[in-house]
């Protein structure tokens, strides 16, 4: 049931997400454009870490319990923690100043990569031990 949860919820955010981008660049005046300082972009890029789990949730989907559950064991903590650098980056003094953005995105992405392959590595040893 988890898993189907999970999948519905970020499936959901990625269809809102494509849809507001195809809007967003097919839009010929400025009301309807997305920009990342409107409360619509702020929203879609708090929210941004929900691609990446919906790729992950997808992948997990048909395989055993246990790969799932390494996988979310790691995820239900990390996701949250992308979430909140992501909010801190647009508010008070973090959004402040040249040298602080350049940072802030190099941080975001970092933590982008590392939820990435320790998501992998998490699901490959818990695939391959079952496996074996």
């Amino acid at each position: 049931m988890l898993k189907k949860s999970l999948l519905l919820i970020s499936s959901i955010y990625v269809v809102f997400f494509v849809i507001a981008y195809i809007v967003s660049l097919s839009c010929a005046s400025g009301w309807c454009k997305i920009h990342d300082d409107d409360l619509l972009g702020i929203v879609l890029l708090i929210f941004s870490p929900l691609i990446p789990f919906f790729i992950f949730s997808l992948i997990t989907y048909k395989m055993r319990e246990e790969a799932f559950r390494a996988w979310w064991n790691f995820a239900c903590w990390f996701v949250p923690i992308i979430i909140v650098v992501t909010l801190l980056q647009n508010i008070g003094p973090f959004s402040r100043g040249r040298d602080f953005i350049g940072f802030n995105m190099w941080l975001l992405g970092m933590l982008y990569i590392i939820f990435v392959i320790v998501s992998i590595i998490r699901i490959l040893l818990v695939y391959k031990k079952k496996k074996i």
